[in-house]
């Protein structure tokens, strides 16, 4: 119930900073700017409450909503929007960066998919390769899985991180290696036409 409500929240975001270009550069500014502070934090204090900071539904949705915003206001070579790309792509790398584990592999495939959008809508390029090269690379891989019968598999739109026992199951490790490739060929797509 709470994503439809995110979903319609987002887009009526995007609508009234559609309505106002300048003051909607000043408020991302401001809220792109606080989401690298916490980013910072993150880096710098690592500890587990900094981690949740930027590990987080909220965090996540927010950089989705400012991708979004300047996806829809910012496609013009002019627009003042234009200028928050690199900081928001820098945020969004190093987010998937910051605990490279197979237990967060979800959030990596969260910020690839914002990534590719911006990318692909604002004719950019994003190197996010190897971020999902990186992916396909986790320790965890190379030990053999945990096969269990009733395995469900996951649902990646929904994700953000998993278990320490769900990471060493068989189904999350292939479904984590299908959505890397899935992503990486979106990115490779996106390139093709470029």
């Amino acid at each position: 119930a709470r994503l439809p409500r995110v979903v319609l929240l987002s887009s009526c975001v995007v609508d009234l900073c559609a309505a106002d270009p300048q003051a909607a550069y000043q408020h991302a500014f401001v809220y792109i700017r606080q989401l690298a502070i916490h980013l910072r934090n993150a880096i710098q204090k690592t500890s587990d409450e900094a981690h949740r900071q930027v590990y987080s539904w909220q965090f996540v949705n927010c950089v989705r909503l400012w991708a979004q915003v300047l996806c829809a206001i910012g496609k013009p070579v002019d627009s003042p929007l234009r200028q928050l790309v690199y900081p928001l792509v820098q945020i969004t790398l190093g987010t998937a960066r910051l605990l490279p584990n197979i237990r967060y592999a979800p959030l990596r495939f969260q910020c690839v998919r914002t990534l590719n959008q911006l990318s692909a809508e604002l004719g950019v390029f994003i190197p996010v390769a190897p971020l999902l090269l990186e992916a396909c690379r986790f320790a965890q891989l190379s030990k053999p899985a945990k096969k269990e019968a009733k395995e469900r598999p996951a649902d990646w739109a929904v994700l953000i991180k998993v278990s320490k026992a769900d990471s060493d199951k068989y189904r999350y490790q292939e479904g984590m290696l299908t959505q890397a490739l899935f992503l990486l060929a979106e990115h490779l797509h996106g390139l093709a036409y470029d």
